[in-house]
């Protein structure tokens, strides 16, 4: 038991935990330091004194109540002190202990997430990050790598008993499991019971990880401090509404002196991430890595400099998303050595703390126009009367960072096919006006499934029709209706109605190996009425047949 025998502790002292170190600084004038760590753990881990408040123990060391016993703690010491043989400190010790006796008191209980991630998840609509791993995938794989990126929930927060040392406990969307973290001492000002911003069901963003793997006698696997940390903002909650505006709104870029700045001025930014990019710079002692991340606020730009190993921040960032940055450090352009109009840069200092409202992926729903003519039942209407002309098809593409629809995600295929097999054929009625299907109601009106207004009036009958369609090279299953599945059956809704039942079902076959011109989108649609999801063991997309011709 060297690693005990010191004078004044330093042997197994963190210098920034006080507390342990105050309660055994008179250690070796009262006996053994290691006996005498045994009863302060104890005291620490069991609230009480000993026997008469519960902490006697069972056969086997463990407490028959409340706390562990003195054998448990003595084995628990000795299994720690064997499994870091450089030295370790009664903080390390103590985070052993709590965790072993935690864990021992989750042992066999049934993995479930957290009840706060799962109210959390309904409202859940960003896409993952590129590196996200999941808590999951770290117990399985017990491993994480520097660069891995944690979407995180905080389920917790304590304090290690007998020390400072914050930990989180966290969770994620796709885990049953959590893990708990050690709060880099940087954050420590946010887990404020009072006022602080890290607190149960706050999502977080955290990248540079290190692993502290599960030891012999050390627990399960915990996640070391790391500065790269970044705390989500919802601006829908009015919490975190008022943090933005109050804290976050009274400077702009256009108000940074560096003059000041260098005088101890500090300044709290709020701005869209326009790009990010990678720079290298090239210094006396080698190729220094850098992220230079474009932000805007009002029209102004200025440049966010990340450096070394600081770059792996990077990864919690999407172009779109709004940064909230609390106190950069501000620098004169050229000290960064980097081409901008403007005079001065923003870095990732030493005080900086960064909050991010992310970029949620927006869908718009637009038109595919048809030039042809639109059956209203068995009648032909003319596509030059707008009231009555073609309806378009829709397809919902992405929307880019300036919410303006992307449309070189159009996903339009003008090609020529066979009819393969007709699968199944349908109809229903639609609105008129929309041409999106109605339902009926218990009170027996008929409303439309999209406007959701009553149109018992305005609607008409229309195909549902799913189809195998063939060319030289594959097939694909595909959907369509109203117009387009007109044309590809050449008969009108009402007219296949009419048809004796016998015919009805021989009639389909009658169209194999017809051909035609089709336009083919990948609709991406959910099984919602006519735009039904259609897949086989070959083709897994959900393609819309929007306009079809047939050719001889």
């Amino acid at each position: 038991m060297s690693r005990f025998n010191s004078s004044n502790g330093d042997s197994f002292m963190d210098t920034d935990d006080q507390e342990p170190q105050k309660q055994l600084q008179n250690v070796d004038e009262e006996g053994d330091p290691f006996l005498a760590f045994i009863d302060y753990a104890r005291s620490v881990l069991c609230p009480g004194d000993g026997e008469e408040d519960g902490c006697d123990t069972n056969g086997d060391g463990s407490s028959t109540d409340t706390g562990p016993g003195w054998s448990w703690i003595a084995s628990r010491i000795l299994k720690s002190c064997t499994a870091y043989s450089s030295g370790v400190t009664a903080a390390i010790l103590l985070s052993d202990l709590y965790q072993a006796w935690s864990e021992q008191h989750r042992a066999g209980a049934p993995k479930k997430r957290p009840e706060i991630i799962n109210q959390l998840k309904k409202k859940h609509k960003r896409t993952k990050l590129p590196s996200t791993v999941t808590i999951d995938s770290i117990y399985d794989k017990n491993f994480l790598s520097l660069s891995s990126v944690l979407e995180a929930v905080v389920v917790d927060t304590f304090v290690l008993p007998g020390t400072n040392i914050y930990m989180l406990t966290l969770g994620d969307f796709w885990s049953s499991n959590t893990i708990d973290l050690y709060l880099h001492r940087r954050y420590y000002d946010l887990v404020d019971p009072q006022n602080g911003i890290l607190k149960k069901g706050r999502e977080v963003f955290l990248t540079g990880c290190r692993l502290r793997t599960a030891r012999e006698g050390c627990g399960r696997p915990r996640l070391l401090p790391t500065e790269y940390l970044v705390i989500l903002l919802d601006e829908d909650q009015e919490y975190d509404e008022l943090l933005i505006a109050a804290h976050f709104c009274s400077d702009s870029f256009s108000s940074i002196s560096l003059k000041e700045a260098n005088c101890g001025r500090s300044y709290s930014l709020y701005a869209k991430v326009e790009s990010i990019k990678s720079m290298d710079f090239e210094a006396i002692s080698g190729t220094v890595q850098r992220k230079q991340i474009t932000l805007v606020d009002n029209g102004t730009k200025l440049e966010f400099l990340l450096w070394g190993e600081q770059v792996l921040l990077a990864n919690l960032f999407s172009v779109g998303s709004m940064l909230a940055l609390d106190r950069p450090f501000i620098s004169g352009s050229g000290e960064s050595a980097i081409e901008t109009s403007n005079k001065v840069c923003l870095e990732y200092g030493s005080a900086t703390q960064l909050y991010l409202v992310p970029f949620i992926l927006q869908e718009e729903q637009v038109f595919i126009p048809s030039t042809q003519n639109r059956y209203y039942g068995s009648r032909l209407m003319s596509a030059g009367d707008p009231t009555q002309g073609p309806r378009p098809s829709q397809v919902t593409l992405p929307c880019d960072s300036q919410g303006s629809i992307d449309f070189r995600s159009y996903p339009f295929r003008i090609c020529r096919v066979r009819l393969d097999q007709v699968d199944h054929v349908d109809t229903t009625f639609s609105h008129s006006v929309c041409g999106h299907v109605v339902n009926k109601m218990p009170s027996g009106d008929i409303e439309c499934s999209f406007c959701h207004c009553s149109c018992d009036e305005d609607i008409i009958r229309i195909f549902q029709l799913k189809i195998t369609l063939a060319d030289e090279t594959a097939k694909i299953f595909a959907w369509c209706t109203g117009l387009t599945a007109t044309e590809l059956l050449q008969i009108s809704p009402d007219e296949f109605c009419e048809l004796p039942e016998e015919e009805q079902f021989m009639y389909p076959s009658s169209l194999e190996n017809e051909r035609f011109t089709v336009a083919l989108v990948n609709s991406k649609r959910k099984d919602n009425g006519p735009a039904q999801r259609l897949t086989t063991d070959t083709d897994v997309v959900s393609w819309e047949i929007t306009r079809a011709l047939r050719y001889e």
